[in-house]
């Protein structure tokens, strides 16, 4: 308990940023209630006290966001009365212009067989008043309503699948960025933004990485953090320059361990730390949110000694080309199965399901047979899923 409290009271905390940024982590901050959060796909921090989180479903639930307590418990949910959930896929969190309230913004972009002829923006708004006598929906959750304003949007280049969106805070500007593309297309729409209105997208850049699933801005705009399966990057953007011109360099890879399906990050509301969550699909158990912080002070050092999961680690075996060496620690005794999965999470190879003992586990795996690529390492008891991501050249 002492060690959760150290992750929540960190996580409340303010503190200014520096130029070099290390992260450790994941540490779990909480689990989300899967009856209600069952498919995370899109969360955003609001940066106030509350310490709120907000978060998403994807397709096939009610058009409504939901207001999360750090620890996972859902607070409230706000019913958009005039949204439909095609399929969101992201979501976004800025300042209004109302002393109190953030504009929330939910993407409708997801489009698997890139088909739509349009995809569209939500913008609503937190609400101010007393959340605390709220009537109840049939899921047991207050719920209060609100009428989004809606921007509808095309691409110049025909329908793509997204599942990673940006707001700018400078700017409000938004960005839409490509899942499937070979590299990754970055398409903008400069603000103002009309309700009602239709407008094309313009193309930016493309990036050298696929199969972003989310992104987010920092909440004073000075860096940016996208993430795919597998991996997380980040950016740090000068005092004038934009979003785009920021994506032009590359992004410095920071920590972060695959999730089962993560399709959902955001930064804290302190803008020292971000937080990951899954959509856990195939029916696992309820999603963990974790968090990763900053780690050159010593409050992330301290950290790191504290509630932490499982360590993985994997690197190629000396002297043997083709195989490499995973190490893990089994917190007790479990039945643990270790599978090989690619950067869309499909199991390319099952390395050994069996009884293990508690304590440091070292083994090889032979990859020969692999083709060169971004892989994950894949280690899931009754108790804990952890996982690494490795590159085979």
């Amino acid at each position: 308990m002492r060690a959760l409290l150290l992750v929540v009271g960190i996580f409340c905390a303010t503190a200014s940023a520096s130029a070099q940024r290390t992260y450790a982590g994941p540490f779990t901050l909480g689990t989300l209630q899967a009856r209600v959060v069952s498919e995370a796909s899109g969360i955003a921090c609001q940066p106030d006290s509350s310490s709120l989180l907000w978060l998403i479903n994807d397709s096939g639930d009610k058009p409504q966001i939901y207001a999360v307590a750090p620890r996972g418990d859902v607070r409230f949910k706000i019913r958009l009365t005039n949204a439909t959930n095609v399929d969101w896929e992201d979501l976004a969190l800025r300042s209004s212009n109302t002393q109190g309230q953030y504009d929330l913004y939910v993407a409708d972009i997801g489009d698997n067989n890139a088909k739509r002829g349009n995809v569209t923006i939500y913008r609503a708004s937190t609400p101010h008043d007393s959340i605390d006598h709220l009537p109840m929906d049939t899921d047991g959750v207050g719920m209060v309503s609100d009428t989004a304003e809606v921007y509808v949007f095309t691409y110049p280049d025909g329908p793509r699948d997204a599942e990673t969106f940006l707001v700018d805070p400078r700017t409000r500007d938004f960005y839409i960025i490509s899942k499937r593309d070979r590299q990754a297309r970055v398409y903008r729409a400069a603000a103002p933004h009309r309700h009602g209105t239709t407008r094309t997208l313009e193309f930016i850049s493309t990036l050298p990485v696929s199969m972003l699933t989310a992104g987010d801005i920092s909440h004073d705009g000075s860096m940016i953090i996208l993430k795919n399966y597998l991996y997380t990057w980040q950016w740090e953007r000068n005092l004038n320059e934009s979003v785009a011109d920021a994506l032009q360099r590359p992004g410095m890879r920071v920590a972060y361990m695959p999730e089962e399906q993560g399709e959902a990050i955001c930064f804290t509301r302190d803008d020292r730390g971000y937080i990951t969550t899954s959509e856990r699909e195939n029916g696992g158990s309820n999603p963990p949110l974790y968090v990763y912080l900053r780690s050159d002070d010593a409050r992330g050092k301290m950290l790191q000694h504290d509630a932490k999961l499982p360590s993985i680690s994997i690197a190629p075996t000396p002297n043997k080309p083709g195989f490499m060496t995973l190490r893990y620690v089994v917190p007790e005794v479990a039945r643990v199965s270790i599978s090989v999965v690619n950067m869309i999470l499909m199991t390319m190879q099952t390395v050994d399901e069996d009884s293990g003992e508690a304590g440091v586990q070292e083994r090889e795996i032979d990859v020969r047979r692999l083709p060169s690529g971004d892989y994950a390492v894949v280690v899931k008891s009754n108790t804990f899923t952890v996982s690494v991501a490795f590159t085979k050249q």
